[in-house]
């Protein structure tokens, strides 16, 4: 019986073990942390096939027996595990690797980028579910390894850089890099390093790469590196690719000597980021074979996803939106850009991890937005460092201060730039609970 080593108990490498449990394999469970969150079903499961698991740190000992290891994308290349078991000549892939390897005959499709990724995937997905048999997932939230038994033609995956940081061996039909702008860079340490990652995926993708031309760094990356480009603008035309016409306002798409177009009101996510968006899933679909009228159909039925610019409800004539999804300044700057400048107030903070540059967001907020209130870790300094800004301690305190200062036709914007960890799990639960408290009251 072959033996898989999962390193990493987060939901991806429990994920993998149940697969691999699926498979036939022996497994093999290490996680840092001496008390993850298992749930009670897996765990019986693994109880059961009689998977080894170590709790509370890596040892490379434990996978002596393993004939590869799934690196979970949480866990760092340059950690102490990751570098003495590579020492070892142990075979290290990712969860993308493996269910690529355990499965044939599909079409792969990734979407990587900073931001607007899981909103991408989303409406991919939706739009390759009308014509094919489809498995959408990756970053998203559902590991591929999900799908090894399913019967599936295309899979279409968001891609996170960590993930593309361990993959070795996964192949893509197509692949779309939407922005590069600055995250990650505890993990990093500069930009360089961060695009580079990104740009892994270029060595993964036999055929075309969607790259946004309006993107300087990514813009610079494509004048250096040579692959199989499409591209899409809000104003450059292309002869193989999608453009915003300036004439008539409508997307125009270029595609194997064929020409489409369509309105942009169409596309009814708020928002020129999504404009990005949609002629980036619309290049995916038509090299996946999808009809554009398919296409078209799905464009206009997407109703976007949950705490991604979501509206909530109209509080006293006040228009409230959350975007608990923003997890980096840019991100922020999209979301104050998708509104009618002079009626935003602004609710961002949260954790500090990422010492973010919030300077970015100077011109946006003083051009867009009527106040400002920073919470959470985050605030005080971003407070301190930009000026009319309003210090608040909590994300409570923020939307009470904001509903008592706000007129008719006014937009309350929970986009916070920073992630949740600080009080919440993640980000879903953050915009849970800012959502639960305006439809409370």
């Amino acid at each position: 019986m072959k033996t898989v080593g999962v390193l990493g108990l987060g939901k991806t490498g429990l994920d993998t073990a149940i697969a691999a449990l699926n498979l036939g394999y022996s497994v093999f469970l290490s996680e840092k942390k001496p008390a993850p969150e298992i749930p009670g079903p897996v765990l019986e499961r693994l109880k059961t096939e009689g998977a080894r698991i170590e709790l509370g740190g890596n040892h490379a000992d434990f996978f002596n027996t393993c004939d590869l290891i799934v690196q979970s994308p949480g866990v760092s290349g340059s950690s102490d595990i990751v570098v003495e078991l590579k020492k070892r000549g142990i075979r290290i892939i990712s969860d993308l690797d493996f269910a690529y390897e355990h499965t044939s005959g599909r079409e792969w499709y990734a979407i990587t980028g900073t931001n607007g990724k899981t909103t991408t995937t989303a409406l991919t997905g939706e739009i390759f579910s009308g014509a094919h048999k489809s498995f959408t997932g990756g970053n998203i939230g559902v590991s591929p390894v999900n799908s090894v038994n399913g019967d599936f033609a295309k899979m279409i995956l968001e891609v996170s850089s960590y993930q593309l940081d361990v993959s070795v061996s996964i192949r893509f039909r197509s692949s779309a890099v939407l922005n590069i702008t600055e995250d990650h860079l505890n993990r990093y340490g500069n930009m360089e390093n961060y695009t580079a990652s990104k740009f892994r995926i270029l060595g993964m993708t036999d055929g075309n790469v969607i790259v946004n031309i309006d993107d300087p760094v990514i813009n610079a990356v494509r004048e250096k590196k040579k692959a199989l480009y499409q591209t899409v603008s809000l104003s450059r035309a292309t002869d193989n690719g999608a453009f915003i016409e300036g004439k008539t306002g409508k997307i125009i798409i270029r595609h194997g000597g064929n020409e489409y177009s369509a309105e942009t009101r169409i596309v009814t996510l708020p928002g020129e980021h999504n404009l990005y968006n949609v002629m980036t899933a619309t290049l995916l679909g038509l090299n996946g074979e999808v009809p554009f009228s398919a296409i078209l159909s799905a464009i206009a039925s997407f109703k976007g996803l949950p705490h991604r610019i979501e509206f909530v409800k109209k509080v006293e004539g006040a228009f409230v939106y959350n975007d608990s999804k923003s997890t980096t300044p840019d991100s922020t700057r999209a979301a104050i850009r998708s509104f009618p400048a002079g009626k935003i107030i602004l609710l961002l903070g949260g954790s500090d991890e990422k010492r973010s540059d919030f300077s970015i967001l100077a011109g946006d907020i003083a051009e867009c937005c009527v106040k400002t209130y920073a919470f959470g870790e985050a605030g005080k300094r971003i407070a301190s460092e930009m000026k009319g800004i309003l210090h608040v301690w909590t994300i409570e305190q923020a939307y009470s201060e904001a509903l008592a200062g706000a007129i008719e036709g006014d937009i309350i914007l929970f986009s916070p730039g920073c992630p949740s960890f600080d009080r919440f799990r993640n980000f879903e639960e953050r915009g849970e609970f800012f959502r639960r408290m305006v439809n409370e009251g």
